[in-house]
């Protein structure tokens, strides 16, 4: 909120995981400074089904890792 405020923010969109957070999802809904989004708690889930649709196409393009790879979290998308 304190972030919020100082930076002049018109709303809030609380998204990502941390948005199935039932807590957060209240205290943020009931505060009463700004107009807050938060998307149906069936679209915040684990994103597991996104990764491993993105591991198939990787596999599926011939690429091929050791299982002590490092998680990038700015891996594109495309080969």
């Amino acid at each position: 909120m304190a972030a919020a405020k100082a930076l002049k923010a018109k709303e809030i969109l609380v998204a990502g995981g941390v948005s199935a957070n039932r807590q957060l999802r209240a205290a943020m809904l009931d505060q009463p400074d700004f107009p807050v989004r938060v998307p149906p708690l069936y679209l915040c889930t684990d994103n597991a089904a996104m990764i491993a649709a993105l591991g198939h196409w990787r596999y599926l393009a011939g690429q091929r890792d050791a299982l002590d790879i490092d998680a990038l979290p700015t891996w594109p998308l495309a080969g």
